[in-house]
């Protein structure tokens, strides 16, 4: 969902679901190991620009923090393999 409303320019609201899926981000990247721990501390990173760039004014933050969820949401997936 962060994503979607990255895309159509609401940080705010990107920036609330970013923070929830980063908790379970953490935890995953907890209980993960070896390849799948390396994605999953990328997504947290990920996450934590993508709600950095949220909070911030401008379209070209939303678009930063956009990107940044993008990228966490392929770590997720590669590390969900």
């Amino acid at each position: 969902m962060a994503i979607e409303h990255g895309k159509a320019g609401h940080g705010p609201v990107l920036v609330e679901h970013a923070t929830e899926a980063l908790k379970h981000a953490n935890a995953a990247a907890e209980a993960a190991k070896g390849e799948s721990k390396t994605h999953m501390d990328a997504a947290v990173k990920s996450l934590e620009s993508a709600i950095e760039h949220g909070k911030m004014q401008g379209a070209e933050h939303v678009d930063a923090a956009t990107k940044a969820a993008e990228e966490a949401e392929e770590h997720i997936k590669a590390g969900n393999k």
